[in-house]
């Protein structure tokens, strides 16, 4: 059964304090704007995965949004790995596994995992 079980939350993100403008706070930036959309998703009751598909996900929108903060205040290539990695656990339920409450949710998947490509991009050319 798909679900949206209320104790399954993403962390509704704060707005993050300003760092130096480089690539790293611009992928987070644009991070967090996909995890509030998420967010109000979910809130709303419009995007469901299965209960052993949602945990595992939510938990890892959270724990890349710490990695992310984590980069911002002490830059290394072990954090920028933990970032990349943490964006493809992120990424990988939305391939199949998620569905979209909306009257565009094909389109707004692919925009969402456009959206993750510019981030990884952005990530990719991050010089610590």
């Amino acid at each position: 059964p798909i679900s949206t079980v209320p104790r399954h939350r993403l962390a509704d993100p704060a707005i993050a304090p300003h760092y130096s403008p480089n690539l790293s706070s611009m992928a987070f930036d644009r991070y967090q704007a996909l995890q509030r959309e998420w967010y109000w998703l979910l809130s709303q009751q419009k995007l469901w995965m299965e209960r052993s598909t949602l945990e595992p996900w939510v938990n890892a929108v959270n724990q890349l949004e710490a990695d992310f903060k984590s980069l911002a205040t002490s830059p290394s290539h072990r954090g920028l790995d933990q970032v990349k990695t943490g964006l493809a656990a992120v990424r990988a339920p939305l391939d199949s596994q998620i569905l979209i409450d909306t009257t565009n949710s094909v389109y707004r998947l692919q925009v969402w995992h456009y959206r993750l490509s510019v981030i990884e991009q952005l990530l990719n050319q991050v010089d610590i």
